[in-house]
């Protein structure tokens, strides 16, 4: 019961005329069980005295522990692709060109050279540089891990889905859409998730 997806993910592949790693295992698996069967009904028989069952069991424990580790990676990766997503602003307040003037638009619509005016407390809603005397810090541990907040003042970098925390300030559009960082991170995590990793493609070529 406990090795029942091997056999199964093994079956599928002989089915589409592949070995993957699933294969060997499910034959070894089977194998072991059989051999170690015909030990304990009949010791005098041809598959001898010596049974494997402590270590057939001790081998798929391993491989479903170690399956089990990777899920849940995969699940943390998908969580973190998914706050980052709702980190980003859904509308922005775009500075008209006379500088005074101020209205609500969708972040989508924003284009490079646009300047934005980003409240206390709101995120930034694409990549750029800060314009004007006001200095603040900024909240990017959804990006960095870094958990103590990074003082930005004019012409700092600051980044998609990082949270002003020190003052209202204006900032200048440089990256949108699939440039931001933000949008380049999840594209590598998406990439990662969706990969075999280059160990195991090679350990099913051999």
């Amino acid at each position: 019961f406990s090795a029942a997806p091997f056999f199964t993910t093994a079956l599928r592949s002989l089915r589409a005329r592949r070995v993957g790693m699933d294969v060997p295992v499910a034959l070894g698996i089977a194998v072991a069980f059989v051999a170690s069967s015909g030990a304990a009904f009949d010791p005098g028989g041809a598959f001898g005295r010596e049974v494997y069952f402590d270590s057939l069991t001790m081998f798929v424990a391993l491989l479903l522990g170690a399956r089990w580790l990777e899920l849940r990676a995969r699940q943390s990766a998908a969580e973190v692709l998914e706050r980052g997503a709702l980190a980003l602003p859904r509308s922005a307040w775009r500075l008209a060109p006379d500088g005074h003037t101020v209205e609500a638009v969708s972040a989508q619509s924003l284009v490079v050279g646009d300047r934005v005016r980003v409240p206390v407390g709101e995120a930034f809603p694409a990549d750029g540089t800060l314009e004007g005397q006001a200095a603040t810090h900024a909240d990017e541990s959804l990006l960095s891990g870094e958990s103590h907040p990074v003082a930005k003042g004019r012409g700092s970098a600051v980044v998609a889905g990082s949270v002003n925390l020190g003052a209202p300030v204006v900032m200048r559009v440089e990256r949108i859409g699939a440039d931001m960082r933000c949008e380049q991170i999840a594209a590598l995590m998406r990439d990662a998730l969706t990969r075999r990793p280059a160990a195991m493609r090679l350990a099913d070529r051999w």
